[in-house]
């Protein structure tokens, strides 16, 4: 059953591992998009077992800086999320995305649009900023396979562009403590919860094309090198039963 309170309040999540030199980017493109709504926009940043400026930086940018050592993705995102909703659970959109990622400027407009129209939960697909760690081969094999043919099938969900209503986030427990698949575990309770759920090819969020990830035994990077390896057929699968969880 899907969760119809309105939205009067987005919060903006970001779990980051010493992301010094990408977390301005990231958080200079949510301001951009954070602009262009009529509701009140937080932002806060998970730094997790950071050693370098990450946690500096944003502070700069205004946003709540939450220092944690818990070393897992899943555990920092479900941090984020408990604090945003510490006080208020009505009315409230998580809206997640990654430092190593710039959002469009209609990102936030159009989670709140899919709201308005009912969506417990919104994921969108997301692009690779550079190319230049991979082999020429790889750009035409992810878009042919990830985004133009696999995606029409079985979307696999991004923390870089997933959104989720406060009161539906709360229904299905949260994200578990996973160190990989915790965006595709999310998604996936979700349906099980009988929520609105909703997959758009737009907006479309870009992610770092780095070929060395901050995640170990998963991540974006190991989905694009499991492309080159020829093992894309069963990459999505074996990263939604992944349960490394330190």
């Amino acid at each position: 059953m899907a969760v119809t309170d309105s939205v009067n309040r987005i919060v903006v999540i970001v779990p980051a591992h010493d992301e010094a030199a990408t977390v301005s980017a990231c958080l200079r493109s949510v301001k951009r998009a954070a602009r262009r709504v009529s509701v009140a926009v937080d932002v806060v940043v998970v730094a997790d077992a950071c050693s370098d400026a990450t946690a500096e930086i944003a502070g700069r940018f205004g946003a709540i800086v939450l220092d944690v050592d818990v070393r897992t993705v899943g555990r920092a995102r479900a941090i984020g999320s408990a604090y945003a909703l510490r006080d208020k659970v009505d009315g409230v959109w998580l809206a997640h995305t990654d430092a190593d990622s710039s959002v469009p400027v209609d990102w936030l407009t159009e989670h709140l649009r899919l709201a308005a129209a009912g969506a417990d939960v919104v994921a969108a697909p997301v692009d690779v900023d550079h190319w230049r760690d991979w082999p020429a081969t790889l750009p035409p094999e992810y878009y042919r396979y990830y985004r133009d043919g696999q995606m029409r099938e079985i979307p696999q969900i991004h923390g870089a562009n997933l959104g989720i209503r406060g009161r539906a986030y709360q229904r299905i427990g949260g994200f578990p403590p996973l160190a990989v698949g915790e965006d595709q575990a999310l998604f996936d309770a979700a349906l099980s919860a009988g929520l609105t759920v909703t997959y758009q090819r737009h907006p479309v969020v870009r992610t770092s094309g780095r070929s060395i990830g901050r995640v170990v035994g998963g991540g974006f990077h190991e989905f694009l090198a499991t492309m080159v390896t020829g093992r894309g057929n069963t990459v999505v699968a074996e990263v939604a039963a992944a349960t490394d969880c330190p």
